[in-house]
């Protein structure tokens, strides 16, 4: 699986956690969790998870993000391969389509 796949899949878990978050913890109806855009669902993971910032640094959800929608949007100029696969060993290992800590 190349790396852009990855990262798409890993995104599109963060993107339903984050919309999770939005709905349970913050009690925001479905069309408002809806319209949240991604690099906000990612800092409102870091929030929600303790210890994450050490692990990742503060500008990750905005690099992951800029780097997700390169990818994901045909009107955008993809992404840098290096881009990509910085943005994929950022994400926690244990969360990495395919991988696993056991």
């Amino acid at each position: 699986m190349t790396l852009e796949v990855q990262l798409t899949q890993i995104s599109i878990s963060l993107e339903a956690l984050g919309d999770l978050i939005f709905l349970g913890k913050d009690a925001k109806s479905e069309s408002a969790a809806g319209g949240i855009y991604f690099k906000r669902r990612l800092d409102r993971i870091i929030q929600e998870v303790p210890g994450l910032l050490p692990v990742i640094d503060a500008m990750w959800p905005h690099r992951m993000a800029d780097t997700y929608n390169a990818v994901k949007h045909a009107n955008r100029e993809f992404p840098q391969m290096v881009d990509v696969a910085n943005c994929w060993s950022e994400v926690p290992y244990s969360s990495r389509p395919g991988l696993s800590t056991s």
